[in-house]
């Protein structure tokens, strides 16, 4: 994803490294608030609706960070 968005000069939200981030500096606790989990307790797949917030701000901030056309409309 990277090379691609590198070699095509498309501009990439490395959302992969952002979440790590965030749920690192939030602790183990915390960042388990933001996922839902199975009924096998294995499969931490889907966001709570505050991850999925959470998860949201962080693409808004990748936006800005951009500074792309798209960047304007975020607040």
């Amino acid at each position: 994803m990277k090379e691609v968005a590198q070699e095509e000069s498309i501009p990439l939200i490395d959302l992969n490294t952002k979440s790590l981030h965030y749920y690192s500096s939030l602790g183990y606790e915390e960042a388990m608030k933001l996922f839902m989990v199975s009924v096998k307790g294995s499969d931490y797949t889907h966001f709570t609706e505050l991850g999925g917030v959470e998860i949201a701000r962080l693409v808004a901030e990748g936006i800005k960070e951009l500074n792309i056309d798209l960047s304007r409309y975020i607040k």
